[in-house]
């Protein structure tokens, strides 16, 4: 059983990383032959590194957001909610570095192999 944590939009952290690579899957089996993204590594390197771009794009954008204002009923104080996004208890801005450093792994074993 597989369990993925996550809070407020750090699911998208997911979706973009297997979009990516699934995009690069088919962009080289339709240009080259159909088990070179298997035989390879940098092409799904090169999807990590636009994961990678997107997250720190996103993750920009999130947490320019505003603070929610939530008014609490008994005493009457307003309560600033500050929305935290985040994919397995990294914030989505964290995931961008973490994708380069694995892009980079990618990379070396390509050439060295």
């Amino acid at each position: 059983m597989i369990i993925i944590f996550w809070r407020g939009l750090g699911i998208l952290v997911l979706l973009i990383v297997a979009g990516l690579g699934l995009v690069a899957k088919v962009i080289v089996s339709l240009t080259l032959r159909e088990e070179y993204f298997g035989n390879h590594k940098w092409p799904f390197a090169v999807s990590l590194l636009a994961s990678a771009a997107s997250c720190w794009f996103l993750g920009s954008y999130l947490e320019k957001r505003p603070a929610k204002v939530a008014r609490d009923e008994q005493t009457g104080r307003e309560i600033y909610v500050e929305p935290r996004h985040e994919f397995f208890f990294l914030p989505v801005i964290a995931w961008s570095v973490i994708l380069v450093f694995v892009a980079a792994i990618l990379f070396a074993a390509e050439l060295a192999g």
